[in-house]
């Protein structure tokens, strides 16, 4: 099975099942089919039939579970050791915690299933369930605390695995600040709060470039066991960059989950009915018109449905006359004709002020050449038309 296969279903049981199987048959056969039933490495990497019945998700937590309890007995990785004294082999059992996250998070493990009889004991740092306890109770149905708890465990799991990793130095520099940034800050908030949009955005950027980079390297890898360790544990490496990749990622998509269920149970604490308030918010939203671009300026537009604008009309004209209302009253008039003959008579007045100004200012030739052609046309027709000529009536 070709990596990018493997995980761009991640959520897909069956694909996790199948990844659970690959990751060690061999060493824990008792967790997979049946005990001491041979496969080849191509059997093992075949991808899984689409149409083939999904894995019980419980099932595949229960068998993370026991296998995350066979790593911790048998010692596979010291405190002080490097990724580089790790052996190629065992690297991917380092992906156990990651996947317990991610299933927890997917919220599978609350499906039906058979309950089990017995389940190995955990060390407390790896997992809050009780010996023999079925985590699908965490997931019933409108139990908004429950659900709590299963977020806060695949958190816990997914920064116990983030953390392994930082103390084995197989974090890149960039991943190891963001980490450390994150664990800084208050884990029930996003992951960045503290950086500007600017440092955000080109945070996005390089992550999108490296998850592009990444996709295009696993696309080509090959995770057979019949190929040489180099190669093999370049592979290996790559896969675990992703995951790491893949674990912020499902911190962002845990806080905000947090977030979205500590709201509904404040809400519910304060006897508040969501769907009403959600109601009427929305109807106050339908109704009110969009508020104008310009402080101080009514809005000249509203974007409403025709049904919501029919029913304010006949609201509004219910108690109409019926006949045309006045749209001033007598004393509105009044002032208003008032202004305008004041604002007319200014005006006439600046305009009298300015032509006799004009007549008086003897000194200017354009004035005085203006005069005397209005005089030399006035003798001019006093003299071609006969006094009293124009009066038709005798």
């Amino acid at each position: 099975m070709r990596p990018e296969e493997e995980y761009e279903e991640l959520g897909g049981y069956a694909r996790v099942f199948n990844t659970c199987r690959r990751i060690d048959h061999a060493s824990f056969p008792d967790l997979f089919g049946k005990r001491g039933e041979a496969q080849t490495g191509q059997q093992r990497h075949q991808v899984a039939d689409p149409t083939a019945p999904r894995a019980d998700p419980f099932t595949v937590f229960q068998r993370l579970q026991r296998m995350l309890v066979r790593i911790e007995a048998l010692g596979l990785y010291s405190s002080n050791d490097g990724l580089e004294d790790v052996q190629t082999e065992t690297i991917k059992w380092l992906l156990v915690r990651h996947y317990m996250a991610v299933v927890l998070v997917s919220g599978g493990v609350g499906v039906a299933a058979p309950a089990p009889t017995s389940q190995p004991s955990f060390s407390a740092s790896s997992s809050s369930s009780e010996p023999g306890q079925d985590p699908r109770k965490d997931q019933l149905p409108g139990n908004k605390g429950l659900r709590l708890a299963v977020l806060k465990a695949a958190r816990r799991e997914n920064v116990q695995f983030m953390d392994h990793l930082l103390r084995m130095g197989a974090l890149q520099p960039e991943d190891a600040k963001k980490f450390e940034r994150m664990m800084e800050t208050t884990l029930t908030s996003a992951t960045s709060s503290r950086q500007d949009a600017s440092a955000k955005r080109e945070e996005k950027i390089a992550t999108f470039k490296r998850e592009k980079a990444l996709a295009s390297a696993l696309a080509t890898a090959d995770l057979r066991d019949d190929l040489d360790e180099e190669r093999m544990r370049d592979n290996m490496l790559l896969v675990l960059q992703d995951a790491v990749l893949r674990s912020f990622k499902l911190f962002d998509e845990i806080a905000s989950e947090l977030e979205l269920i500590a709201f509904a149970l404040r809400q519910e604490e304060s006897g508040v009915d969501l769907d009403e308030e959600a109601a009427k918010r929305m109807e106050r939203i339908r109704t009110q018109p969009v508020p104008s671009i310009a402080p101080g300026l009514p809005a000249n537009f509203s974007i409403l449905s025709k049904d919501v604008m029919r029913r304010q009309q006949m609201q509004s004209e219910v108690f109409r006359a019926s006949h045309a209302l006045p749209t001033y009253t007598v004393e509105e008039w009044g002032e208003i004709e008032y202004r305008q003959m004041v604002e007319r008579t200014q005006r006439q007045n600046e305009a009298e002020a300015a032509r006799e100004k004009q007549d008086d200012d003897s000194d200017n030739e354009e004035v005085s050449d203006r005069k005397t052609y209005e005089a030399r046309e006035w003798d001019k027709f006093t003299d071609s038309v006969n006094k009293g000529s124009g009066n038709t009536i005798r």
